[in-house]
């Protein structure tokens, strides 16, 4: 096959009538779907430049559909390894497709398939926003950003921490806005560069499995049926609660009650006493762990005396595991109600029956 030069032509209808078998050739190829074809197109792709690649990818938009789902081997959940971005997500039955694109500037002129690198899977803890655009509905994590064109007091909402608000020397309209700050009445960038308004945008808190994926190189998408512009690089959720010191007493002026505070992990550090009070010990740890909120990342215990040491004690002088016995102490049970069920043993000093000090972190 002959080698097609930038510059010599710089209109798609042009190329179509100089190489008139090149619209079906595409078309054979990403109908075969087999990885030898594939790259004798890529190496075909890698022949032209500039004007001439993008006029190429305008000529065949009309396939190109079917040219991505040719190539790409479809996951229900993520693509593997390898295969070309464009996926089905299912989230509580949504479906979303997406498939690579280029820079905001470069949308008008074409898009490009790329390789996944790598997969994820994991479970959100936070917010969740339910978007209902260009006729579809789209779930996306609260950090995830969105290309928006227009919108009321855009340049007020908050910025994206991990990415820029705006595309340094572009020309695009709009900038970067995360999920959660979306709002109906937005116009948002498509993959054929026009606009559509945002129906309305629903933030809900859950605990879900959701599915992400890296692409070589490129880092934005557009996603859905309808191509609404989005990028891959998530805030972290936004924290709730302080990370300020605790402390609440039984009485004013008593000495009873609970006082915290978190370490430089996020651990929760806490010394707690309600003998003689008519306060709860588990009232009072909820309310600490209400204060700490999302910035808690786990509960620390260090026994030398007291109720969990000496369930400790009671529970392995019968024959039960250290382990065992430390996830039946007072304080996992209330770390376990926080969401933090992993207990690693740090330190123990003693034996069974008759250890005198034992350090415990509960993690999620």
């Amino acid at each position: 096959m002959s080698v097609i030069r930038a510059g010599v032509i710089v209109d798609h209808h042009e190329l179509m009538q100089r190489f008139p078998g090149l619209l079906n050739l595409w078309v054979a190829y990403y109908r075969a779907a087999q990885h030898d074809h594939l790259q004798q197109v890529l190496a075909f792709l890698g022949t032209l430049e500039g004007t001439v690649l993008a006029s190429a990818i305008l000529g065949c938009t009309s396939v190109w559909r079917i040219c991505l789902e040719g190539i790409a081997t479809y996951h229900r959940d993520v693509p593997p390894r390898g295969c070309t971005k464009r996926t089905r997500t299912r989230s509580r039955g949504c479906a979303a497709e997406a498939f690579a694109c280029v820079e905001p500037d470069c949308l008008k002129t074409y898009g490009v398939p790329c390789p996944v690198v790598e997969t994820y899977q994991y479970d959100h803890v936070g917010t969740m926003a339910t978007i209902h655009v260009a006729g579809e509905v789209v779930r996306a994590t609260g950090g995830h950003p969105c290309w928006v064109v227009r919108g009321a007091e855009l340049s007020q909402r908050p910025s994206p921490l991990r990415i820029d608000a705006y595309v340094r020397e572009g020309s695009q309209e709009g900038r970067w806005v995360l999920a959660r700050d979306l709002r109906a009445g937005d116009e948002v960038l498509l993959r054929e560069a026009a606009t559509t308004a945002i129906g309305s945008v629903q933030l809900d808190e859950v605990v879900e499995t959701v599915y992400n994926f890296h692409v070589e190189g490129l880092q934005n998408y557009a996603i859905g049926d309808g191509g609404v512009l989005v990028h891959n690089t998530n805030d972290p959720p936004a924290l709730s609660g302080s990370t300020a010191d605790f402390e609440m007493w039984a009485s004013p002026g008593s000495n009873k009650g609970i006082i915290a505070n978190l370490d430089k992990n996020g651990i929760v550090e806490f010394k707690i006493n309600t003998q003689g009070t008519a306060v709860r010990g588990t009232d009072l740890f909820r309310q600490m762990m209400s204060h700490f909120g999302d910035h808690a990342k786990g509960v620390w215990g260090k026994w030398v005396r007291g109720t969990n040491l000496d369930k400790v004690n009671e529970l392995t002088a019968r024959g039960v595991s250290l382990e065992d016995a430390i996830t039946q102490t007072w304080t996992a049970n209330r770390a376990r109600e926080a969401g933090f069920g992993r207990a690693t043993l740090k330190k123990e000093v003693g034996k069974p029956g008759e250890y005198t000090d034992l350090e415990v972190e509960f993690t999620r």
